[in-house]
């Protein structure tokens, strides 16, 4: 998040370091590559061996999707939708 949200502010620099590091430490998705790929780094090997990208699962029916919403398009629950994430947070 804080590679993401450097980038965003055109912090390139810091962008780069936090994307580094999460990589260092393990990350899974694809998150830091994808910032990598935005400063115009070439995409790591994390990517291409298809890591996950984090996504939204829905805790009535468990159907994945992109992007929260207030009701789940399959199930037609409300407030189920809880952020799953592939990598390991980092502290």
């Amino acid at each position: 998040m804080l590679a993401q949200t450097s980038l965003a502010a055109r912090l390139t620099g810091e962008a780069k370091r936090h994307a580094d590091a999460a990589i260092a430490a393990g990350l899974t998705d694809r998150r830091a590559a994808d910032v990598l790929a935005g400063l115009g780094e070439t995409r790591n090997a994390l990517v291409a061996a298809g890591a996950a990208a984090p996504n939204w699962v829905c805790a009535a029916c468990h159907t994945t999707h992109d992007a929260w919403q207030p009701v789940c398009p399959d199930c037609h629950k409300a407030g189920t939708f809880r952020w799953s994430g592939a990598g390991t947070a980092l502290a």
